[in-house]
């Protein structure tokens, strides 16, 4: 066999083994409970920007907000993982990012903190904040 089909096949074969390694991207919003979810969520995908929608069953701007931000993972969810957060109900996590206020959406890659927006943004101009951390 020629030594460059060869090498195209270690090459395919390389891949096909690193794409079966990868994690899947999840199809959904997540929604985690406590610190320890986020960590592990963290760990599994260090190099994918998590955005959290921190919020309360409560908050009325909170319940505005959740469709964009589930919009925004339809559309969106093959570059970032999206997950929600009930600050009543996973206080470890409202507490490890100071969350003051609902809604609060958290920005995290490789397990830290990259920003912290306070308040309900519009459909368009948070999915333009998006593109501008995809880039």
């Amino acid at each position: 066999m020629d030594e460059n089909l060869i090498d195209i096949r270690r090459k395919k074969e390389k891949l096909l083994k690193e794409m079966l390694i990868m994690p899947q991207m999840p199809r959904d919003v997540l929604h985690l409970k406590n610190s320890s979810e986020l960590e592990n969520l963290a760990n599994k995908y260090p190099n994918t920007v998590i955005i959290i929608d921190c919020s309360a069953v409560w908050c009325g701007p909170c319940q505005w907000f959740s469709p964009i931000f589930e919009k925004l993972q339809t559309e969106l969810g093959n570059d970032f993982i999206f997950a929600n957060v009930d600050v009543d109900e996973a206080r470890d996590i409202a507490m490890q990012f100071a969350i003051a206020v609902v809604p609060t959406t958290v920005f995290l890659k490789g397990g830290k903190m990259i920003n912290q927006l306070k308040g309900a943004l519009p459909y368009e101009k948070m999915k333009e904040l998006l593109l501008r951390f995809k880039s």
